[in-house]
């Protein structure tokens, strides 16, 4: 009785630390998403979740506005006069499992989105243009 009760104690101990250490907070503007085995299993909502490791992953997403300054560029017109460009790019992810998924690093994805869209706008107009619609 006492030989089962010292290896039963032990045993309980160390799966008690390891369902703790799987206890993931997720506070309100994020969300969890959670890979079991590498495979996608579900989005988690703001709380306390478990991820039980070595088996299960949670990646968290902040759900917030981000501001992200958009670095200089420079820039031909229609007229092809350079210019120097800069911009504030304000996003919001809407679906956190494809923002993990299916983009490599959505963050840096958006920058080189937008730094290839602010050159092809200013290209299609002339520097009158960009000028006053400054």
């Amino acid at each position: 009785m006492n030989a089962s009760v010292s290896v039963i104690v032990p045993v309980v101990a160390v799966l008690t630390l390891y369902i703790l250490s799987g206890i993931r907070v997720i506070n309100e503007y994020e969300r969890g998403v959670k890979f079991t085995f590498g495979k996608f299993s579900k989005v988690c909502n703001p709380g306390w979740r478990l991820a039980l490791p070595i088996f299960q992953r949670m990646v968290k997403v902040d759900m917030r506005v981000t501001v992200m300054d958009v670095p200089s560029q420079v820039a031909i017109t229609k007229d092809n006069v350079s210019t120097t460009i800069n911009a504030v790019l304000y996003f919001r992810v809407f679906d956190a499992a494809k923002a993990v998924i299916e983009v490599s690093d959505y963050f840096n994805a958006i920058s080189q989105l937008a730094q290839t869209t602010m050159r092809n706008t200013v290209g299609e107009v002339s520097l009158n243009e960009l000028l006053q619609e400054r």
